[in-house]
Protein backbone atom coordinates (compact mmCIF):
# COMPACT_ATOMS: atom_id res chain seq x y z
CA UNK A 1 0.00 0.00 0.00
CA UNK A 2 1.46 3.32 -1.05
CA UNK A 3 1.56 6.60 0.85
CA UNK A 4 0.78 10.14 -0.24
CA UNK A 5 2.81 12.83 1.55
CA UNK A 6 1.09 16.12 2.23
CA UNK A 7 1.80 19.16 4.34
CA UNK A 8 0.69 18.21 7.80
CA UNK A 9 1.30 14.48 7.67
CA UNK A 10 1.17 11.25 5.77
CA UNK A 11 -2.02 9.92 4.24
CA UNK A 12 -2.66 6.39 3.03
CA UNK A 13 -3.22 6.37 -0.71
CA UNK A 14 -6.34 4.69 -1.96
CA UNK A 15 -6.03 1.73 -4.29
CA UNK A 16 -7.71 0.89 -7.57
CA UNK A 17 -11.49 1.08 -7.30
CA UNK A 18 -14.29 -0.67 -9.13
CA UNK A 19 -17.10 1.38 -7.74
CA UNK A 20 -16.29 5.00 -8.38
CA UNK A 21 -13.92 5.66 -5.49
CA UNK A 22 -10.72 7.62 -6.02
CA UNK A 23 -8.74 5.83 -8.71
CA UNK A 24 -5.22 6.06 -7.27
CA UNK A 25 -2.53 5.18 -9.83
CA UNK A 26 -4.91 4.50 -12.72
CA UNK A 27 -3.45 7.42 -14.69
CA UNK A 28 -0.01 5.83 -14.47
CA UNK A 29 -1.42 2.46 -15.52
CA UNK A 30 -3.16 4.10 -18.49
CA UNK A 31 0.06 5.72 -19.67
CA UNK A 32 2.11 2.54 -19.29
CA UNK A 33 -0.47 0.33 -21.00
CA UNK A 34 -0.85 2.75 -23.90
CA UNK A 35 2.92 2.82 -24.40
CA UNK A 36 2.92 -0.99 -24.42
CA UNK A 37 0.09 -0.94 -26.95
CA UNK A 38 1.98 1.47 -29.21
CA UNK A 39 5.07 -0.73 -28.96
CA UNK A 40 3.07 -3.83 -29.90
CA UNK A 41 1.39 -2.03 -32.80
CA UNK A 42 4.70 -0.76 -34.19
CA UNK A 43 6.23 -4.20 -33.83
CA UNK A 44 3.38 -5.71 -35.85
CA UNK A 45 3.49 -2.89 -38.40
CA UNK A 46 7.16 -3.59 -39.12
CA UNK A 47 6.31 -7.17 -40.05
CA UNK A 48 7.91 -8.92 -37.09
CA UNK A 49 5.01 -11.37 -36.76
CA UNK A 50 4.29 -11.64 -40.48
CA UNK A 51 0.64 -10.62 -40.10
CA UNK A 52 -1.59 -9.21 -42.83
CA UNK A 53 -3.00 -5.67 -42.40
CA UNK A 54 -6.40 -7.16 -41.54
CA UNK A 55 -4.90 -9.45 -38.91
CA UNK A 56 -2.88 -6.59 -37.43
CA UNK A 57 -5.99 -4.42 -37.17
CA UNK A 58 -7.95 -7.16 -35.44
CA UNK A 59 -5.14 -7.99 -33.02
CA UNK A 60 -4.48 -4.34 -32.16
CA UNK A 61 -8.16 -3.68 -31.43
CA UNK A 62 -8.44 -6.88 -29.39
CA UNK A 63 -5.43 -5.71 -27.37
CA UNK A 64 -6.97 -2.26 -26.94
CA UNK A 65 -10.23 -3.79 -25.70
CA UNK A 66 -8.38 -6.03 -23.24
CA UNK A 67 -6.38 -3.10 -21.85
CA UNK A 68 -9.59 -1.10 -21.44
CA UNK A 69 -11.20 -3.92 -19.47
CA UNK A 70 -8.10 -4.14 -17.25
CA UNK A 71 -8.39 -0.44 -16.40
CA UNK A 72 -12.16 -0.26 -16.07
CA UNK A 73 -12.45 -3.50 -14.09
CA UNK A 74 -15.73 -3.60 -12.16
CA UNK A 75 -16.80 -0.23 -13.56
CA UNK A 76 -17.62 -2.10 -16.78
CA UNK A 77 -21.07 -2.86 -15.33
CA UNK A 78 -21.85 0.86 -15.48
CA UNK A 79 -21.59 0.85 -19.26
CA UNK A 80 -25.20 -0.33 -19.22
CA UNK A 81 -26.41 0.37 -15.70
CA UNK A 82 -26.43 3.84 -14.22
CA UNK A 83 -24.29 3.92 -11.08
CA UNK A 84 -25.94 4.76 -7.80
CA UNK A 85 -22.98 6.95 -6.87
CA UNK A 86 -20.66 9.49 -8.45
CA UNK A 87 -18.97 7.57 -11.26
CA UNK A 88 -15.17 7.64 -10.93
CA UNK A 89 -15.65 9.73 -7.78
CA UNK A 90 -16.84 12.75 -9.79
CA UNK A 91 -20.48 13.70 -10.26
CA UNK A 92 -19.66 15.30 -13.65
CA UNK A 93 -18.68 11.98 -15.23
CA UNK A 94 -21.88 9.96 -14.98
CA UNK A 95 -24.45 9.46 -17.70
CA UNK A 96 -28.23 9.23 -18.04
CA UNK A 97 -30.65 8.02 -20.69
CA UNK A 98 -32.06 11.52 -21.03
CA UNK A 99 -28.58 12.86 -21.69
CA UNK A 100 -27.98 9.97 -24.09
CA UNK A 101 -30.99 11.05 -26.13
CA UNK A 102 -29.55 14.57 -26.18
CA UNK A 103 -26.20 13.21 -27.36
CA UNK A 104 -27.88 11.31 -30.19
CA UNK A 105 -29.70 14.48 -31.22
CA UNK A 106 -26.52 16.58 -31.50
CA UNK A 107 -24.23 13.86 -32.92
CA UNK A 108 -25.09 14.58 -36.61
CA UNK A 109 -23.81 18.15 -36.15
CA UNK A 110 -20.34 16.89 -37.06
CA UNK A 111 -21.52 16.03 -40.56
CA UNK A 112 -22.13 19.69 -41.32
CA UNK A 113 -18.39 20.20 -41.89
CA UNK A 114 -17.85 17.65 -44.70
CA UNK A 115 -21.15 18.58 -46.36
CA UNK A 116 -20.19 22.27 -46.29
CA UNK A 117 -16.73 21.45 -47.62
CA UNK A 118 -18.16 19.46 -50.51
CA UNK A 119 -20.61 22.22 -51.43
CA UNK A 120 -17.87 24.85 -51.28
CA UNK A 121 -15.70 22.65 -53.52
CA UNK A 122 -18.48 22.25 -56.07
CA UNK A 123 -18.81 18.52 -55.44
CA UNK A 124 -21.91 16.50 -54.58
CA UNK A 125 -22.16 16.34 -50.79
CA UNK A 126 -23.14 12.68 -50.73
CA UNK A 127 -21.64 9.59 -52.31
CA UNK A 128 -24.05 6.82 -53.37
CA UNK A 129 -23.88 4.11 -50.74
CA UNK A 130 -26.16 1.16 -50.06
CA UNK A 131 -26.07 0.05 -46.44
CA UNK A 132 -27.75 -3.23 -47.35
CA UNK A 133 -24.74 -4.11 -49.52
CA UNK A 134 -22.38 -3.93 -46.55
CA UNK A 135 -21.70 -7.45 -45.22
CA UNK A 136 -22.96 -8.15 -41.71
CA UNK A 137 -19.45 -9.22 -40.73
CA UNK A 138 -18.08 -5.83 -41.75
CA UNK A 139 -20.69 -4.02 -39.68
CA UNK A 140 -19.94 -6.23 -36.67
CA UNK A 141 -16.21 -5.59 -37.07
CA UNK A 142 -16.76 -1.83 -37.23
CA UNK A 143 -18.82 -1.95 -34.04
CA UNK A 144 -16.21 -4.00 -32.18
CA UNK A 145 -13.42 -1.68 -33.34
CA UNK A 146 -15.45 1.36 -32.28
CA UNK A 147 -16.15 -0.23 -28.90
CA UNK A 148 -12.46 -0.96 -28.30
CA UNK A 149 -11.46 2.61 -29.15
CA UNK A 150 -14.28 4.10 -27.09
CA UNK A 151 -13.53 2.07 -23.98
CA UNK A 152 -9.78 2.72 -23.96
CA UNK A 153 -9.21 6.05 -25.70
CA UNK A 154 -12.15 7.70 -23.96
CA UNK A 155 -13.72 5.80 -21.05
CA UNK A 156 -10.46 4.52 -19.56
CA UNK A 157 -8.93 7.99 -19.99
CA UNK A 158 -11.92 9.50 -18.17
CA UNK A 159 -11.45 7.09 -15.27
CA UNK A 160 -7.68 7.58 -15.17
CA UNK A 161 -7.73 11.40 -15.22
CA UNK A 162 -11.16 12.00 -13.66
CA UNK A 163 -9.99 14.83 -11.42
CA UNK A 164 -9.11 17.16 -14.32
CA UNK A 165 -11.32 17.65 -17.39
CA UNK A 166 -8.50 19.37 -19.27
CA UNK A 167 -6.22 16.39 -18.65
CA UNK A 168 -8.95 14.05 -19.91
CA UNK A 169 -9.19 16.00 -23.16
CA UNK A 170 -5.42 16.29 -23.59
CA UNK A 171 -4.69 12.61 -22.98
CA UNK A 172 -7.68 11.24 -24.90
CA UNK A 173 -7.20 13.42 -27.99
CA UNK A 174 -3.44 12.83 -28.02
CA UNK A 175 -4.03 9.08 -27.71
CA UNK A 176 -6.43 9.22 -30.67
CA UNK A 177 -3.87 11.16 -32.71
CA UNK A 178 -1.13 8.61 -31.96
CA UNK A 179 -3.50 5.71 -32.62
CA UNK A 180 -4.31 6.94 -36.14
CA UNK A 181 -0.84 8.31 -36.97
CA UNK A 182 0.37 5.12 -38.76
CA UNK A 183 -2.36 5.81 -41.35
CA UNK A 184 -0.82 9.20 -42.12
CA UNK A 185 -0.95 12.68 -40.62
CA UNK A 186 -4.25 13.68 -42.31
CA UNK A 187 -5.94 10.57 -40.90
CA UNK A 188 -4.47 11.34 -37.47
CA UNK A 189 -5.88 14.88 -37.64
CA UNK A 190 -9.34 13.55 -38.46
CA UNK A 191 -9.04 10.87 -35.77
CA UNK A 192 -8.06 13.42 -33.13
CA UNK A 193 -10.85 15.80 -34.12
CA UNK A 194 -13.58 13.17 -34.20
CA UNK A 195 -12.16 11.71 -30.98
CA UNK A 196 -12.54 15.08 -29.25
CA UNK A 197 -16.13 15.37 -30.45
CA UNK A 198 -17.01 11.86 -29.26
CA UNK A 199 -15.34 12.56 -25.92
CA UNK A 200 -17.49 15.66 -25.55
CA UNK A 201 -20.62 13.60 -26.21
CA UNK A 202 -19.55 11.28 -23.42
CA UNK A 203 -18.76 14.13 -21.02
CA UNK A 204 -22.16 15.76 -21.52
CA UNK A 205 -23.72 12.53 -20.26
CA UNK A 206 -24.10 10.17 -23.23
CA UNK A 207 -23.93 6.44 -22.52
CA UNK A 208 -20.47 5.04 -23.48
CA UNK A 209 -21.92 2.20 -25.56
CA UNK A 210 -24.06 4.66 -27.49
CA UNK A 211 -20.93 6.76 -28.07
CA UNK A 212 -19.31 3.64 -29.54
CA UNK A 213 -22.26 3.22 -31.93
CA UNK A 214 -22.00 6.89 -32.93
CA UNK A 215 -18.29 6.29 -33.54
CA UNK A 216 -19.06 3.42 -35.92
CA UNK A 217 -21.72 5.44 -37.75
CA UNK A 218 -19.34 8.37 -38.10
CA UNK A 219 -16.76 6.04 -39.61
CA UNK A 220 -19.22 4.96 -42.29
CA UNK A 221 -20.50 8.48 -42.91
CA UNK A 222 -17.07 10.11 -43.25
CA UNK A 223 -15.56 7.42 -45.46
CA UNK A 224 -18.48 6.08 -47.49
CA UNK A 225 -21.37 8.57 -47.57
CA UNK A 226 -20.11 12.13 -47.22
CA UNK A 227 -17.81 13.42 -49.95
CA UNK A 228 -14.33 13.59 -48.38
CA UNK A 229 -13.10 16.52 -50.45
CA UNK A 230 -11.51 16.89 -53.89
CA UNK A 231 -8.47 14.75 -53.11
CA UNK A 232 -10.08 12.03 -51.02
CA UNK A 233 -9.62 11.27 -47.34
CA UNK A 234 -5.92 12.12 -47.54
CA UNK A 235 -6.60 15.76 -48.43
CA UNK A 236 -4.92 18.03 -45.89
CA UNK A 237 -7.44 20.84 -46.20
CA UNK A 238 -10.36 18.46 -45.70
CA UNK A 239 -8.66 16.93 -42.67
CA UNK A 240 -7.98 20.38 -41.22
CA UNK A 241 -11.63 21.29 -41.82
CA UNK A 242 -12.84 18.23 -39.88
CA UNK A 243 -10.35 18.90 -37.08
CA UNK A 244 -11.35 22.55 -36.74
CA UNK A 245 -15.08 21.79 -36.91
CA UNK A 246 -14.73 19.04 -34.31
CA UNK A 247 -12.81 21.32 -31.97
CA UNK A 248 -15.34 24.13 -32.35
CA UNK A 249 -18.32 21.84 -31.80
CA UNK A 250 -16.63 20.26 -28.79
CA UNK A 251 -16.05 23.63 -27.15
CA UNK A 252 -19.59 24.84 -27.84
CA UNK A 253 -21.29 21.65 -26.70
CA UNK A 254 -19.21 21.34 -23.56
CA UNK A 255 -19.62 24.96 -22.56
CA UNK A 256 -23.38 24.96 -23.11
CA UNK A 257 -24.41 21.46 -22.05
CA UNK A 258 -21.80 20.63 -19.41
CA UNK A 259 -22.47 23.91 -17.60
CA UNK A 260 -26.17 23.09 -17.47
CA UNK A 261 -25.33 19.54 -16.41
CA UNK A 262 -23.68 20.77 -13.24
CA UNK A 263 -27.12 21.86 -12.12
CA UNK A 264 -29.03 18.83 -13.43
CA UNK A 265 -26.42 16.07 -13.34
CA UNK A 266 -28.82 13.53 -11.87
CA UNK A 267 -31.66 14.29 -14.32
Amino acid sequence: MGFAFRAGGVQTARQFSICGQRSGPVHIAYSVLFLLFVGLSETMRHGVFGLTPSEMSMLSHASLLLLALILLRGDVVFLLRRPGHDLYDDRRLGWSWRRTALGLAVAPALWIAPVSWALASGEPPFTPFAVQNMPAGTVATLLVFALAQTLFLREAAIKAFHADIRAIYLVSVLSCFIFYLPQGLPAAMVGAGVGAFLLTLRLIGTNPLVVACIHAINGIMLTEVLAPGPSGTGDWNWSACILAASALLSVLLFQVLAAKRRRTVHA
